[in-house]
């Protein structure tokens, strides 16, 4: 998170970006660092961070739809 993308972010504060983190970790390929964003929204949605984080899960649902399914790298959610 030291990086500008995460220290900087426009978006998200380092709180929100911690958080978000944090799940994208439970699922995160440790070789490729990345997760299957289909797991990460049914997880929010259980938790509840899809209401808490709406705008966050929203951009997921459309990362999720135009990649067509793809891992994805928490730094290039970021960008």
């Amino acid at each position: 998170m030291a990086k500008d993308i995460g220290a900087k972010n426009p978006i998200f504060s380092p709180d929100h970006i911690r958080e978000i983190h944090n799940v994208f970790s439970l699922y995160a390929d440790p070789r490729q660092r990345r997760t299957d964003v289909r797991d990460i929204l049914i997880t929010a949605s259980t938790l509840g961070l899809d209401s808490k984080y709406e705008f966050v899960f929203r951009l997921l649902h459309e990362i999720h739809d135009r990649n067509g399914g793809n891992a994805l790298d928490f730094e290039s959610f970021l960008k």
